[in-house]
């Protein structure tokens, strides 16, 4: 048959077809034969640049067995779905055809840019990880690793062993939900980022095997090192550690205690946007004390240091209704009923405040009653320098109307998120029912808030 005459490539796939005109490979599809022009052409628009050129790279080159071969009558390739593509085959003998059939049908199946399957792992190059234990099931949803990265680099999660998934921020896989996201951009930018675990047993071992990524981007949980059975600041230190040998770690150690504490709401108590009952309490005594004087003032939210996805995080109001008229006018008495509800999965409880106390203090006990949150309380266990901490700020009853988070870059905004809790519920975390809307910086409707937080705070 007549050879239909295609269109040449350009760019990236153009110059490689300049360098290699006349060579032929092997396309596993379907077994035959074809010059880069013609498989690239094919391909067009159905996978990347890149992935067609890594994929050439795999496929079996011909060997030419003379100057007197004789090349095979060309046919046109059809494309799947019935279309006919001007892509060119050689028919093969009877013989060989059957043998080009079995070869193709024996291939793996190539992956150029396609997501990860279910079962399929992704994450065991170009570094070595092999001597670490692998946590999750699957690489479901990451892209292919680059032949030959810019940069190597990990993404860092922990798997909770004693919880369903590894964890309430985990996917069935084990894998946090936002991992697979990170991973293909970096991926999308030509890194490459494998997604490796952090077990406290191979400590050493780990600080090993990542001494070879270029940079690493760690998604633990605050706590959940702990929750394993590990020590945080041990972990924290072998970070510090690789970035003494320039290697990057994203966010460091301490660009998650300066920056990421929720003791920031304190900080900020006397600025426009704060409210001057926000305190945080670190030891027994004094959240013991604080509390029950915030709480005989306004509703309360109490929230964990520790809390990933809305766990530790209680909205509380008096059952009674009882509040005074202003801040430290009185305190709560033990006995006081709370109306309570954790934001992680709105559900309610009631107990009294020496039982919330108890509770937050030493977990389960005798003297805390009896609990339906997943948590287990103790949020100050190990002080200060092991993350104890709880924040006691006023309920704004507003909240039904959403909240605004500010996306910024030192002094500069670049989005804002509105959060709107689903209708008849206070909690706006993600995969409560809240809606997400998604506003450019320069947003009409928040514009007061925006000149008064950017300019006066």
């Amino acid at each position: 048959r007549e050879r239909q005459r295609i269109p040449a490539p350009t760019g990236i796939l153009e110059a490689r077809a300049s360098i290699m005109p006349a060579e032929k490979r092997i396309d596993a599809e379907d077994g035959v034969a074809y010059t880069f022009e013609e498989l690239a052409e094919y391909y067009k628009g159905k996978y990347k640049k890149k992935a067609i050129e890594a994929y050439w790279d795999e496929c079996k080159p011909v060997k030419k067995k003379g100057k007197a071969a004789k090349e095979p009558e060309p046919k046109v390739k059809a494309k799947s779905k019935g279309k006919a593509k001007a892509k060119t085959k050689a028919e093969p003998a009877p013989k060989s055809k059957a043998k080009a059939k079995a070869k193709a049908d024996a291939a793996p199946k190539k992956e150029s840019g396609r997501p990860a399957l279910a079962g399929q792992y992704r994450s065991g190059k170009p570094v070595n990880v092999s001597p670490l234990t692998k946590m999750t099931k699957d690489d479901l949803g990451l892209l292919p690793q680059p032949k030959k990265p810019r940069f190597k680099t990990a993404l860092v999660g922990i798997y909770v062993r004693s919880q369903p998934n590894g964890g309430t921020d985990k996917s069935s896989n084990g894998h946090r939900y936002d991992s697979i996201p990170f991973a293909n951009g970096m991926i999308g930018a030509d890194m490459s980022c494998q997604l490796i675990n952090y077990v406290h047993e191979e400590h050493d071992v780990f600080f090993e095997v990542v001494k070879n990524f270029d940079a690493l981007i760690v998604r633990c949980n605050p706590g959940q090192i702990k929750a394993d059975g590990g020590y945080q600041n041990k972990f924290d230190d072998g970070m510090r550690a690789l970035r003494k040998q320039g290697i990057q770690v994203w966010p460091s150690p301490d660009v998650m205690e300066f920056m990421g504490a929720k003791d920031a709401l304190c900080k900020i108590a006397d600025m426009s946007i704060g409210l001057e009952d926000t305190l945080a309490y670190y030891d027994a005594a004094a959240f013991s004390a604080g509390f029950k004087k915030t709480m005989a003032f306004q509703p309360r939210v109490i929230k964990q240091n520790r809390g990933s996805a809305g766990e530790g995080i209680w909205i509380i109001k008096l059952k009674s209704g009882n509040y005074c008229t202003s801040y430290g006018e009185r305190s709560c008495a033990d006995d006081e009923v709370l109306d309570m509800m954790e934001a992680n999965d709105n559900h309610s409880e009631e107990h009294t405040v020496a039982e919330f106390v108890e509770f937050c203090l030493n977990g389960r006990t005798a003297k805390s009653g009896t609990w339906t949150s997943k948590g287990v309380g103790k949020y100050l266990e190990g002080g200060k320098e092991a993350g104890g901490q709880l924040v006691d700020q006023r309920f704004c009853p507003r909240i039904v109307e959403g909240e605004l988070r500010y996306n910024m870059i030192g002094d500069s905004l670049f989005g804002i998120i509105h959060k709107k809790p689903k209708e008849g519920g206070i909690s706006a975390v993600s995969g409560t029912g809240s809606i997400y809307t998604f506003y450019g910086p320069k947003e009409k409707k928040f514009a007061n808030l925006t000149k008064n937080f950017l300019g006066a705070d």
